[in-house]
């Protein structure tokens, strides 16, 4: 689940899948895009690699 912000709903989800793989699902941590001041989440800049 993507969030906007963390004290929004979801608006997006990602999905990754294999073809053939395992038919288990395992659902991660959500992902929070922004803080509450509107700058990129420290999670976006580690992904970014800006942290």
């Amino acid at each position: 689940m993507v969030h906007p912000k963390a004290s929004q709903e979801a608006n997006l989800v990602l999905i990754e899948g294999i073809r053939g793989g395992n038919t288990q699902i395992r659902v991660e941590a959500p992902l929070v895009l922004f803080d509450e001041d509107g700058q990129e989440s420290k999670q976006i800049k580690m992904i970014h690699g800006r942290l």
